[in-house]
C-alpha cells in the first residue's frame, strides 16, 4: 500500500526548455503523506506553474456533502468507471514530482515499510489527476490523487497497484489540455515498467 512519498533531488526534466518547469529545488527534502498539502504540476494558460494541492481527491460535486468519499490513488482500471475520476481524467491532469515512495508490505505480524526508488535515485514524476471544490462555508480546495498501475512481479509483496511513474516524453502530452483521449489510453495502457527497487526502510536508516 503507498503511504508516502519524497523529493530529495533536483528534477531536471528533458526535452523540455529550462523556462518549460518552474523550479523545484526548494522542495528537496520532501516527503508527503496522505491528507498533506504537496506539490503538483499544472499546466495553466500555456506555463507549468507549481501549486500545492491537498493528497486526497474529492470531487467537485461533493464538496459540500459531509464524510465526502476521498480518493488518495486513481486505479488505472477505474479511470471511467469510478465517477470521481471522470472530469478529473479528462481535464484536470497533473505531474507529481518525485524520486522515490514508501509502501507498507503486511506480514503475519506487522507491517514492513520500504522505499522503493531507482538502482540510480532518479527522480521522475507521477501522473495524477485534481479537482477543486467549495467547502460550505465558501472555502475553495484542490485535491489531488496519484495514478496507479498493476505492480511488477516484484513488488507485488507490497501491494497490487504501485504509482504510474510516466516516461520523460509523457509528461508534456499528459499535461496538454488539447491532447486527444486515444493518447492519453496509450500512457495509461501497461507498458514497460521503471526499473524499481524495494529497500526495507531499518536497512536505508542502518545504512
Amino acid at each position: 500500500m503507498l503511504v508516502a512519498y519524497t523529493f530529495n533531488t533536483a528534477y531536471q526534466p528533458q526535452n523540455t526548455t529550462p523556462q518549460a518547469y518552474p523550479s523545484l529545488r526548494l522542495l528537496e527534502g520532501g516527503k508527503f503523506s496522505p491528507d498533506q498539502y504537496s506539490p503538483v504540476l499544472v499546466q495553466e494558460y500555456d506555463q507549468v506553474r507549481l501549486k500545492f494541492f491537498k493528497w486526497g481527491l474529492v470531487p467537485s460535486w461533493a464538496g459540500q456533502k459531509r464524510n465526502a468519499d476521498v480518493r488518495y490513488t486513481a486505479p488505472t482500471d477505474q479511470r471511467f468507471q469510478h465517477s470521481a475520476f471522470q472530469i478529473p481524467i479528462g481535464r484536470n491532469r497533473c505531474l507529481i514530482p518525485a524520486d522515490g515512495f514508501y509502501m507498507e508490505e503486511c506480514t503475519p505480524f506487522a507491517k514492513r515499510s520500504h522505499k522503493v526508488k531507482t538502482d540510480k535515485e532518479e527522480t521522475f514524476c507521477f501522473a495524477g489527476i485534481y479537482d477543486t471544490y467549495r467547502n460550505a462555508d465558501g472555502t475553495i480546495y484542490h485535491t489531488f490523487a496519484i495514478i496507479t498501475t498493476p505492480a511488477t512481479n516484484s513488488l507485488q509483496r507490497l501491494g497490487q497497484m504501485t504509482p504510474l511513474i510516466l516516461k520523460k516524453h509523457e509528461e508534456k502530452i499528459w499535461l496538454n489540455p488539447q491532447v486527444n483521449m486515444k493518447k492519453l489510453m496509450s500512457i495509461l495502457s501497461p507498458s514497460t515498467p521503471t526499473a524499481l527497487q524495494a529497500h526495507p526502510v531499518e536497512e536505508l536508516i542502518a545504512a
